[in-house]
């Protein structure tokens, strides 16, 4: 096999489909303007749609693409970082991914090619996400001395189980850039101070570009705590940083197509070397 087909995710025929139907009902009106431009559009939309939806396997096909499906998953887990390597980035654990990706891209693409045809059909919008098969813990794991996010626990107040405020890695990683001292004491908060908390950082995260000098006068009356002030210019660059890990993150969670994956990890890229350029100019 060659090119592999980058075939539609189930949201993606979806989408494809509901533009073929607006554009059908678009050319039975009456005063439509341009109708030769919508009858190409549509037709390149029919000719997506029949040459990208998974087809399921002939019976001639089944036992050699599943067999080859099950060799691949099994290859791909060979030297695939942790879960916990992932949230808390131990020294060399990006190093690590960077070799996986390089190594494994094609044959991750036609893993995704072979489960898309076997579960043809399938509404699952993780059907092609390899995430589900990322392993934790294990021999190969590394040592976690050093790394950028130190070991925690998800907050929990017995009395007010019914509302515990739980935040993720990306969330702590920037309640310490805003405020070390507030990212040490989040335990000791009461469940309604942490809540307010995250609103004002879940706010900044949809919002990268936002001056974090302003976010912090927000939340430092809150905690009537001091502040461990870092340069203007690094508050910055790490906003960018985090605001295209978590555009990544959601692209890949929603099936994103691998062009739109990529352009967004090379975004990452590039604002991780940004971050680090800032810092050391201001060291």
């Amino acid at each position: 096999m060659n090119a592999i087909p980058n075939l539609l995710r189930p949201h993606q025929l979806d989408e494809q489909k509901s533009e073929e139907a607006r554009l059908e009902h678009t050319l039975t009106q009456p005063h439509t303007q341009d109708p030769g431009s919508i009858r190409r559009q549509l037709r390149a939309i029919k000719e997506d749609i029949q040459a990208r939806t998974p087809q399921p396997y002939t019976t001639q096909e089944v036992d050699v693409f599943v067999q080859k499906r099950k060799e691949i998953e099994i290859e791909l887990r060979e030297g695939m970082n942790t879960q916990e390597e992932m949230r808390r980035n131990p020294p060399g654990s990006v190093h690590k991914l960077q070799t996986w990706e390089a190594k494994n891209k094609e044959k991750l693409k036609l893993w995704k090619y072979l489960v898309m045809r076997e579960n043809a059909g399938s509404a699952d919008p993780d059907i092609a996400n390899f995430e589900r098969f990322r392993p934790v813990g294990g021999s190969g794991e590394m040592n976690m001395d050093g790394a950028q996010i130190p070991r925690t626990q998800d907050y929990f107040i017995p009395h007010e189980a019914a509302s515990t405020v739980l935040m993720d890695d990306e969330a702590k990683e920037l309640i310490k850039v805003l405020d070390p001292e507030i990212a040490t004491s989040m335990a000791l908060l009461t469940n309604e101070q942490r809540k307010k908390i995250l609103e004002l950082v879940d706010h900044l995260r949809e919002n990268p570009k936002m001056d974090l000098d302003f976010e912090k006068e927000k939340i430092e009356p809150k905690m009537n705590k001091g502040t461990a002030t870092l340069p203007e210019a690094v508050q910055k660059a790490t906003g960018k940083r985090l605001g295209a890990q978590t555009s990544l993150a959601a692209a890949k969670r929603r099936g994103a197509p691998e062009e739109e994956i990529e352009a967004k990890e090379a975004k990452v890229a590039e604002m991780k070397e940004l971050e680090a350029r800032v810092k050391e100019a201001n060291k």
